[in-house]
């Protein structure tokens, strides 16, 4: 081989070798690149990730926290309405008491109570006649017989008040004639009068006692 064609052939594999060289640079930088754009990508992954998982940690603890502001609320609520159903059953059962001590207190009373609305009254053939001086109409009907018949109290039935003493006998008071009629508005009164005597009557009527 000549001079020359050994030189051509050095050259040759000079100029391959630049250029092999040259490629590989070039690989090597492309992939060095791709290799930091991954890089980049994989940190902006990840940076991703950090947010959206904070993100969700913050949702997560904010409706845990509403939920747990609503659990409180229901709580009280709760508590509030039993706590006014107990002081409304207190309220009750106060009053149930108070009225099962004004039933026992009513039921307790002596039958005092009731005798001493009664006065007896007899007629000139000893007949007895009862009347309730606190019921308007045993008045009425005492007035209405009254002016019918002579009666006058039956102090031997009343020997015996249930009060521990016996009445007292009723005073015979003249009527003044100035003062004008009076006004019963009880046997009692009614048999305090003289005979002759006129009286108003409960209903208004004027009348005489016989």
């Amino acid at each position: 081989m000549s001079k020359r064609a050994r030189q051509m052939a050095l050259m040759g594999f000079v100029s391959g070798a630049l250029q092999d060289v040259a490629r590989n640079r070039e690989n090597r930088r492309l992939e060095e690149a791709d290799a930091r754009k991954e890089a980049r990508l994989a940190a902006i992954r990840s940076e991703e990730r950090r947010q959206d998982f904070a993100q969700r940690r913050e949702l997560t603890q904010y409706e845990f926290g509403e939920r747990r502001a609503m659990a409180a609320e229901e709580l009280a609520g709760r508590m509030a309405v039993a706590d006014m159903e107990i002081k409304s059953r207190e309220r009750i059962s106060a009053a149930d008491n108070k009225s099962r001590e004004r039933a026992a207190s009513i039921g307790a009373r002596p039958a005092r109570d009731t005798a001493a609305k009664l006065e007896t009254y007899i007629d000139d053939a000893g007949k007895s006649y009862t009347v309730n001086t606190n019921d308007p109409a045993s008045v009425r009907q005492f007035m209405e017989l009254s002016g019918r018949v002579n009666l006058r109290p039956d102090y031997a039935s009343r020997a015996t008040n249930p009060y521990g003493a016996n009445p007292a006998v009723p005073t015979m008071v003249p009527q003044s004639a100035a003062a004008g009629p009076a006004r019963i508005s009880s046997p009692t009164e009614l048999a305090s009068l003289p005979s002759g005597t006129r009286f108003v009557a409960p209903d208004g009527s004027l009348r005489v006692k016989p």
